[in-house]
């Protein structure tokens, strides 16, 4: 096999890897939003973890939006952490749903190339 196949096929393997253990984290983050409403010590922190720990694996296993909304929990003001967090929640369901909207369309009408992809 080529190496960008190889790759290819890495990428897609580290996909469905990341999609498994979503539930667990999705879980994680919804506990702890959970503890937060109901004012519970330490919560805010524990959700400002768990975003962190997603703004870094979010986009390393190729789903940059969830990076982008657990950054957004990371850096919300006390006030709209509640939100920020029910927006991450919803990203965070769309990507096991495989509703998420990203993407990148290539188009190339030679069969050598899209033998490769």
């Amino acid at each position: 096999r080529s190496r960008r196949r190889r790759r290819v096929d890495d990428s897609a393997e580290l996909k469905l890897w990341y999609r498994r253990v979503l539930p667990d984290k999705r879980h994680a983050v919804e506990l702890a939003l959970e503890r937060w409403r109901n004012r519970a010590e330490g919560a805010e922190a524990e959700i400002r973890r768990l975003a962190h720990l997603l703004t870094g694996s979010g986009a390393s296993y190729g789903f940059p939006q969830i990076s982008q909304h657990a950054q957004a929990v990371e850096r919300a003001a006390s006030e709209t952490l509640g939100a920020r967090t029910e927006d991450l929640l919803r990203v965070m369901a769309s990507v096991l749903t495989g509703d998420e909207r990203s993407g990148v369309l290539i188009v190339d009408d030679d069969a050598d190339v899209t033998a490769l992809l």
